[in-house]
């Protein structure tokens, strides 16, 4: 029990490292309001993944992209991914806006059914990226535009 715990627990140290990194390389990219190279360029696909670029992924889009939705001054954030324990499971949802700044994250039990998230967006606009963390499929980025919220 105590080994399974450990390998969790590096995956989860390299997870945060990746997050760490994923922001150093690409803050600059993010000013501007564009972010193309965030979701095309040659990070996608390699350190992180998205719907249009899934690296060796290719067969987990559906179950591992985040599916972001608006609702007034909150996003609600939904991965379509069965949870199994702590063997596969979502760790959690982070939510960036435009310059990578965290906004809000939420953290998920490996025994829930569904990793579903409600974040409040209000006074941001533009790009908000959300980044879906799998234990076993590393992180999976997608964005929603929003308008200025007050």
């Amino acid at each position: 029990m105590l080994k399974l715990y450990l390998q969790v627990y590096i995956k989860c140290f390299k997870k945060f490292f990746i997050l760490i990194l994923l922001k150093f390389l690409i803050v600059i990219s993010l000013r501007s309001e564009e972010n193309s190279y965030l979701l095309k360029g040659p990070l996608a696909g390699s350190l992180y993944y998205t719907a249009e670029k899934p690296g060796r992924w290719k067969e987990l889009i559906e179950s591992h992209t985040p599916i972001i939705t608006k609702n007034k001054n909150k996003i609600e954030v939904i991965t379509n991914h069965e949870m199994r324990g702590v063997e596969h499971y979502i760790i959690k949802h982070v939510v960036f806006d435009k310059e990578f700044k965290i906004i809000s994250e939420v953290k998920f039990q490996p025994s829930i059914s569904i990793p579903s998230s409600s974040h409040n967006i209000s006074g941001y606009s533009g790009k908000v990226f959300v980044l879906s963390i799998c234990n076993q499929h590393d992180n999976w980025l997608d964005f929603i535009s929003i308008d200025k919220i007050d």
